[in-house]
């Protein structure tokens, strides 16, 4: 029996210049006294026997760092898997490293995994955009192998440590470094965390 084909629905796309076309999905308004709304109910697909159901995937597209035509890509932001586990996608990769430093930006929420290349440039955080107060999540930083560069906090930025003393990133190799953010005023992200994980062996 053949597979069920996939249906996409789409609003419209600018023509010359403009933003695409809304797509809105409302369920139908209550009428009358005290009368509940009803609820949106979004179905992954169903699975048979011992194999995985579908997820119900998010997907956001993060504008690029210089001007362009090009439609942004998509990628996933939130999933709610068959599991029913609540999934944000955390930006992951390289830093990337402009005059010896490495902002976060914090218009977009979430956690941030940064992997350290052997022999890169060292460089110290800064923050943007931190103006979501409540906003919170976690900075993980992954040291290479051999010749880690040196990460250190930006001072006079955003961040806030116990007792005004900036938490010190060990460089040394294969260490793993999380830290947890949390935006309590606009531009002040106060950053507690632990460093120097290494695998337990008895």
């Amino acid at each position: 029996m053949p597979a069920g084909k996939a249906v996409t629905f789409k609003s419209g796309t600018g023509t010359t210049s403009g933003s695409g076309g809304v797509l809105t999905i409302t369920t139908g308004a209550a009428v009358g006294t005290d009368i509940a709304g009803a609820n949106l109910v979004l179905n992954a697909g169903t699975s048979t026997g011992n194999n995985t159901a579908g997820d119900i995937v998010f997907k956001v597209a993060t504008a690029a760092t210089g001007s362009g035509t090009s439609a942004n890509s998509l990628a996933n932001a939130i999933s709610i898997t068959s599991g029913k586990a609540l999934q944000i996608h955390p930006t992951s990769g390289a830093p990337t490293v402009s005059n010896d430093k490495v902002d976060i930006d914090f218009f977009r929420a979430g956690d941030r995994i940064f992997t350290l290349a052997s022999g890169g440039t060292s460089f110290s955080f800064t923050g943007s955009n931190a103006t979501n107060v409540g906003q919170q999540g976690s900075i993980v930083i992954v040291n290479a192998g051999s010749s880690s560069p040196t990460v250190t906090w930006d001072t006079g930025d955003v961040w806030y440590f116990e007792n005004g003393s900036a938490i010190t990133i060990p460089t040394t190799d294969n260490l793993i470094h999380i830290f947890s953010y949390y935006i309590c005023a606009s531009g002040t992200v106060l950053i507690s965390g632990s460093t120097s994980f290494s695998q337990y062996t008895a």
